[in-house]
C-alpha cells in the first residue's frame, strides 16, 4: 500500500493541512525544527493504528485551537484500488472508517492484515535515535543487537531474552543461596521441625478446652436472663418518665374548660387597635398644622410685585446681554487686526527686496508654482547635483587606483618571466624524471603496509577471544566440580553414598574434560603465518625502492620541476589579474563619459526650472533657501487678504450691536450715558424681576400641595375610624375597655393550648425513645416500688456471671501457659505462610520458564525461515553502500551474532568496524527486514533524518540505495531538517520534496 495524499483536520500544531499527489517512490518532507515533521509522522501512525490513549506515554497531539481532531489518508493498494482511511475523535483510539472509490466500507483490520503500531515501527519506520543508539551499545553486545534487528527490525527479542534470564536467576538458581526460592526452601525445613515438636502437647490442651466450653454455655444462659431483666427495668424507667406528663395534661384540660368563648378574638387584636388609635391621633394633628401653613402662604403672595413692562422686552435684553462679551471682544479685535496688517506689509516688502521681486505685481507672485511637487522637484535636482559631484570625486580616485594597479601587475609578470627555466632545459628535466620514476613500487608499498596493519588488528582480536574462552572453560570446570561436591554431600546425607560417589566422579570428569580440552586455534595460527609472509613481502619492496642509485638525483629533479610548476601557476594567476585590471581601467573611462553626458542633461533641466520661477539670478547653493522664502511670501500675501476681510466683517458686527442697544434703551426710556452702565442696570433689574416671579410661582405650587395633602389626610382619618369599628365588631364588644378584657382571656386560653401541645409532643418523644405502649392503672409510687425489686434481681445475676467469667479466665490462662504464649499456633501459621509463599514464587518461575521456551522457539523459527532471506538482502545493500568493500553479512552457527566479510576474504565482527560503517550495516539490515516483510505486506518506509552522521559520499550512496528500493516498488517517506539533504534529493528523478513552514495560522500545502 502507498500513501497518495493526506488531509489533517487538526493534529498538534498542524491544522487544516492537505498534501496531494505524494510521490509513489521517494517523498521528502523538509522543514526546520518545530515545523511539524515529527507531528506529521505521528499523524500517519495515528490514522493507521489509532490515537494514543490518555494513560499512555505517547503524545496525543490534540489540537489547541478548537479544530476537529483527526484526518484521513488516501492509500493505493497493489490491486489498484484507492482506500480512504479517516479517523476522528471518539472512544479510546478514535472512530475510524475505511471506504473505497465505490463507497463500500472495509475493516481497518483487513487493510492492516494484523499489523499493529509496534510491529510497523520495528519494521517499516526508524529514525535518527535508532542510529545514534548504536553508539551507546556496548561493543560486546553490538553483534547481538544487530542480529536481533535482522530478525524483526529491532532489539526487542534480545532485550526480552536477557530480562527473562535475569528474572529466573533472581527467583531460583541450582546451588545458589541468595535467590528467593533457595532461601524459602531452607526456612521451610526449619519451620516444619518446630510444628512436629508441638503436636505432642495436644492431650492436655483438649481437656482444658472442654471446661472452657462449659463455662461459656453457662455464661450465655446468664446473659439471656440479664437481657430480660434489663428490658423490664427499661420499661419501668419509661413509665416513671411518662406518668408526670400525663398528670399535667389532665390538669391543663380542666383549667381550659373553665374559660369562656375566647377563640372569636381577632388575631393580634390589641396591637392592631393600638396602631389604629395612634394613626388617628397623628392625622388630626397634621390637619391642624396644614391649615395654619396655608393661611401664612396667602399673606406672602399678597406682598410680592412683578414689573410687566420689563418682562415684555426680556428676550431681546437677554440676547444683547449674551452678545455683549462678543461685542467687547470685536472692538479689541478690530484694533489688533489693524496692527497685524501693518506688520505684514513690512514683512512682504522685506521678502520682495531679498528675492529681487520689488517690481513684480502681487498677481504674478501668486501665480508662481510653489507646490509640494515643485519643492520635491527642487530637492531631486539638488540631490542629483550632489550625486554628480560625488561621482566625479569617486571616479577620479578609481582612475588613479586602476592606473597604479595596472603598472604593478605588469612589473610582477616581468619579474616571474625572468625566473622561468628555458623551454629546452624544462623538457630535459621532465624526460629524466620520467626515466627514473618508481610510482608503481610506491603504490604497492602503501597497499601492502595497509594489509599488514589490518592483519595485526585481527590477530590481536583473535588472541583476546582465545583468552576469554580459556577463562570461561576454567570457570565451567570449577562450577562442575562444586556442583558435584554439593550433590555428593546431599546424597550422602540421604544415605545414598554409592549414588553420591558416582555423581561426584561424573562431575569431576566433566570438569576435567572442559578444562583440559584443547581449544581449536588453527585460524589464529594461519593468521600469524600470513602476517610473517606479508612482512617479508613489504621488506622486499622497500629494499627494491630505497637501494636504487638514481633515487637521490630523482628527488632533485622533482624539486626543480615543482618550482617551475609553481612559477607557471603564479604567472597564470598574475596574467588573469592583469586582464582584470585592464578591464577595470576601461570600465572607469566609460564611466567618465557617462558622467559628462548626465552632467550636461542636468544643467539644461536646472536652467529651465529656475527661469520658470524667476530665480535665475540666485546661486544654486542658496536656491533651497530662496524657494522657501518665495513660499513664505505667497503665504504672507494670502494672510494679508484674509486679515482685510476679517477686519471688514468685525467692524460691521460692532455697528449692528450698537444700533440694537440704542433702540431698546429708547423704548425703556433710559438716559444712561454709556453702553456698559445701561447693560449693568438692565441686568440687575431683570434678575430682580425674575427672582420675584420665581418666588410667586413657588408659593402658588406650595399652596396647591398643602390643599392636596389636607384632602388626602381627611380621607385617611375617616378610613382609620372605620377600621376601629370593624375591629370592635369582630371581638363582639362596643367599648375599648371590654375589648382589652376580652384580650386577656384569649391570651390565657392560647397559653394553655401551647402547654398542652408541648406536653403531648414530649409524651410522644418519650414513648418513641423507649419504644413501649404506656400501661394504665398504676401511680408513680407503684412504678418506683417495681424498679427496686427488678434492680435487686439484676444484681444477683451479675454476681453469678462474674463468678463464671473468673472460672473461664482461669482455664484459658492454663491453655495459654500450655501453648507458651501462642507459639504453637504461630508456628503452624508461619509454616503454612512459607509454603504458600514458596508456591507463589514457583508459579512465577514456571511462567518465566514457559515464556523463555516460547521465545526461543520463536527466535529459532525466524532464524531458520526469515533470517537467511534478510541476510541475503542485507549483504546486497551493504555491498552497495560500501562500494563493494564488504561482500557478505552472515550469522555464526549456534550464536546470535553477525559477522561481515571483507572483499579480501577476512571476517570482521561489528565491533571491529568504524562507527560510520556500523551505521551503514544497521541501515542495510533495517532496509532488508522491511523489503522481506513487504513481500507479504507492503507499507511505506518512514525514515527520520537517519543519514545525519554520514559524510557527503556515504549520504549520496544511501540516497542511491533509496532510489534502488523505490525502483523495486517501495514507497519511502523521508523527514529531514537539513538544507543540504533537500538539495541532494532534489536531484533524484523519482523524488518529490515538500517544504513545511512553521505554522502560525492554519496552513494548506499543495
Amino acid at each position: 500500500m502507498k500513501i497518495k495524499s493526506l488531509e489533517i483536520y487538526g493534529f498538534g500544531k498542524l491544522e487544516n493541512v492537505k498534501m496531494d499527489d505524494l510521490s509513489s517512490g521517494i517523498q521528502v518532507f523538509y522543514g526546520r525544527n518545530e515545523a511539524g515533521k515529527s507531528t506529521l509522522m505521528a499523524f500517519i501512525h495515528a490514522i493507521l493504528f489509532g490515537f494514543p490513549l490518555k494513560n499512555q506515554a505517547e503524545l496525543r497531539y490534540e489540537p489547541k485551537k478548537g479544530f476537529k481532531y483527526g484526518g484521513k489518508l488516501i492509500m493505493g493498494t497493489k490491486e489498484g484500488t484507492l482506500l480512504t482511511i479517516e479517523r476522528k475523535a471518539g472512544k479510546s483510539a478514535g472512530d475510524v472508517t475505511v471506504t473505497d472509490e465505490k463507497g463500500m466500507i472495509h475493516s481497518i483490520d483487513s487493510v492492516l492484515a494484523g499489523l499493529d503500531r509496534n510491529i510497523y515501527k520495528g519494521i517499516f519506520s526508524f529514525n535518527i535515535m535508532d542510529v545514534q543508539n548504536l553508539k551507546l551499545i556496548d561493543v560486546e553486545q553490538l553483534g547481538g543487537y544487530l542480529f536481533s534487528s535482522g530478525l524483526i527490525g529491532s532489539d526487542k527479542l534480545q532485550r526480552i531474552t536477557e530480562q527473562l534470564n535475569k528474572s529466573m536467576e533472581e527467583l531460583f538458581k541450582p546451588g545458589g543461596r541468595k535467590p528467593v526460592m533457595n532461601k524459602l526452601l531452607g526456612e521451610l525445613k526449619e519451620e516444619e521441625k518446630v510444628v512436629l515438636q508441638w503436636k505432642k502437647k495436644l492431650e492436655q490442651y483438649e481437656e482444658l478446652q472442654k471446661d472452657i466450653q462449659r463455662a461459656a454455655d453457662k455464661l450465655d444462659i446468664l446473659k439471656a436472663e440479664k437481657e430480660n431483666l434489663t428490658t423490664k427495668l427499661r420499661k419501668i424507667d419509661a413509665m416513671i418518665a411518662i406518668q408526670p406528663i400525663e398528670d399535667q395534661l389532665s390538669h391543663l384540660s380542666r383549667e381550659l374548660s373553665k374559660l369562656g368563648d375566647y377563640s372569636t378574638f381577632p388575631t393580634e387584636g390589641i396591637a392592631r387597635l393600638e396602631k389604629l388609635l395612634i394613626q388617628q391621633s397623628n392625622y388630626h394633628s397634621r390637619l391642624e398644622k396644614l391649615a395654619q401653613d396655608r393661611l401664612a402662604l396667602e399673606e406672602k403672595v399678597g406682598r410680592l410685585e412683578v414689573d410687566e413692562a420689563l418682562l415684555e422686552h426680556q428676550e431681546r435684553i437677554e440676547s444683547l446681554l449674551t452678545q455683549f462679551p462678543k461685542y467687547k471682544e470685536s472692538v479689541e479685535r478690530s484694533a489688533h487686526l489693524s496692527t497685524e496688517v501693518q506688520r505684514l506689509e513690512k514683512q512682504i516688502q522685506t521678502l520682495k527686496l531679498e528675492l529681487k521681486w520689488h517690481g513684480k505685481p502681487e498677481e504674478h507672485i501668486e501665480g508662481i508654482d510653489t507646490s509640494l511637487a515643485a519643492k520635491a522637484e527642487l530637492r531631486e535636482h539638488l540631490k542629483q547635483r550632489n550625486k554628480l559631484s560625488l561621482q566625479k570625486e569617486h571616479l577620479d580616485e578609481e582612475f588613479q587606483q586602476a592606473k597604479d594597479e595596472l603598472e604593478k601587475q605588469e612589473d610582477r609578470i616581468a619579474t616571474l618571466q625572468k625566473e622561468q627555466l628555458p623551454k629546452e632545459e624544462l623538457e630535459r628535466l621532465q624526460n629524466k624524471v620520467k626515466d627514473l620514476g618508481n610510482d608503481r613500487l610506491e603504490r604497492d608499498l602503501a597497499i601492502q603496509e595497509q594489509l599488514l596493519h589490518q592483519m595485526d588488528s585481527q590477530i590481536q582480536h583473535q588472541e583476546q577471544e582465545h583468552n576469554q574462552r580459556r577463562k570461561k572453560k576454567g570457570l565451567a570446570a570449577a562450577t562442575s566440580f562444586a556442583v558435584g561436591l554439593v550433590g555428593a554431600a546431599a546424597l550422602y546425607m540421604q544415605d545414598n553414598a554409592i549414588l553420591g560417589l558416582f555423581f561426584f566422579v561424573l562431575s569431576v570428569g566433566i570438569g576435567g574434560f572442559l578444562f583440559f580440552t584443547k581449544d581449536s586455534s588453527s585460524f589464529l595460527v594461519r593468521l600469524q603465518q600470513d602476517r610473517e609472509a606479508q612482512k617479508e613481502k613489504v621488506g622486499k619492496i622497500k629494499e627494491t625502492l630505497y637501494t636504487s642509485p638514481e633515487r637521490s638525483g630523482l628527488e632533485k629533479y622533482r624539486l626543480m620541476l615543482a618550482k617551475e610548476e609553481q612559477i607557471e601557476g603564479l604567472l597564470q594567476k598574475e596574467r588573469l589579474l592583469l586582464s582584470q585590471s585592464e578591464r577595470n581601467y576601461d570600465r572607469i573611462i566609460l564611466q567618465f563619459e557617462e558622467w559628462e553626458r548626465q552632467h550636461f542633461s542636468f544643467d539644461e533641466k536646472w536652467k529651465s526650472w529656475t527661469e520658470n520661477r524667476g530665480l535665475g539670478d540666485i546661486p544654486a547653493s542658496h536656491m533651497e533657501e530662496a524657494f522657501t522664502k518665495a513660499i513664505d511670501l505667497k503665504e504672507l500675501l494670502m494672510e494679508m487678504q484674509s486679515l482685510l476681510k476679517s477686519k471688514e466683517l468685525n467692524q460691521k458686527m460692532v455697528q449692528q450691536f450698537r444700533d440694537e442697544a440704542s433702540m431698546i434703551m429708547a423704548q425703556l426710556k433710559l438716559t444712561l450715558t454709556t453702553l456698559e452702565d445701561a447693560f449693568y442696570f438692565l441686568k440687575t433689574e431683570l434678575e430682580k424681576n425674575e427672582r420675584n416671579q420665581q418666588k410667586l410661582e413657588d408659593l402658588r405650587l406650595k399652596s396647591m400641595e398643602i390643599n392636596e395633602e389636607i384632602t388626602l389626610l381627611t380621607i385617611q382619618e375617616k378610613d382609620v375610624a372605620e377600621k376601629i369599628g370593624k375591629l370592635m365588631e369582630q371581638a363582639g364588644v362596643s367599648t375599648e375597655e371590654d375589648f382589652r378584657f376580652k384580650h386577656q382571656e384569649h391570651q390565657k386560653g392560647m397559653e394553655y393550648k401551647r402547654n398542652m401541645s408541648l406536653l403531648e409532643l414530649q409524651l410522644e418523644q418519650v414513648q418513641n425513645s423507649y419504644d413501649i405502649i404506656p400501661e394504665k392503672g398504676k401511680t408513680l409510687s407503684m412504678w418506683n416500688s417495681d424498679k427496686v425489686l427488678v434492680e435487686e434481681q439484676l444484681r444477683l445475676s451479675s454476681e453469678e456471671e462474674t463468678r463464671y467469667h473468673r472460672l473461664k479466665t482461669q482455664k484459658e490462662e492454663a491453655v495459654r501457659t500450655l501453648e507458651e504464649g501462642g507459639t504453637y499456633s504461630d508456628a503452624v501459621q508461619q509454616f503454612e505462610m512459607s509454603k504458600s509463599n514458596l508456591q507463589v514464587q514457583a508459579r512465577k518461575w514456571a511462567v518465566l520458564a514457559t515464556a523463555q521456551k516460547l521465545l526461543n522457539g520463536t527466535m529459532d523459527y525466524y532464524r531458520t525461515v526469515k533470517l537467511p532471506e534478510v541476510l541475503d538482502k542485507a549483504s546486497e545493500y551493504f555491498r552497495f553502500l560500501t562500494n563493494g568493500e564488504y561482500s557478505q553479512v552472515y550469522d555464526q552457527a549456534n550464536e546470535t551474532k553477525l559477522l561481515v566479510k571483507h572483499k579480501n576474504g577476512l571476517a570482521f565482527q561489528p565491533k571491529e568496524l568504524s562507527q560510520a560503517t556500523v551505521e551503514q550495516l544497521y541501515i542495510s539490515i533495517r532496509f532488508a527486514v522491511a523489503s522481506v516483510w513487504s513481500k507479504e505486506q507492503r507499507f511505506p518506509f518512514m525514515l527520520d533524518d537517519c543519514f545525519v552522521n554520514f559524510d557527503h559520499s556515504r549520504t549520496v550512496q544511501a540516497i542511491d540505495l533509496m532510489k534502488k528500493l523505490s525502483e523495486e516498488g517501495e514507497q519511502l517517506l523521508f523527514f529531514t531538517c537539513h538544507e543540504h539533504m533537500k538539495g541532494l534529493f532534489a536531484k533524484v528523478d523519482d523524488a518529490k520534496v515538500h517544504e513545511l513552514e512553521q505554522p502560525a495560522i492554519p496552513i494548506q500545502v499543495r
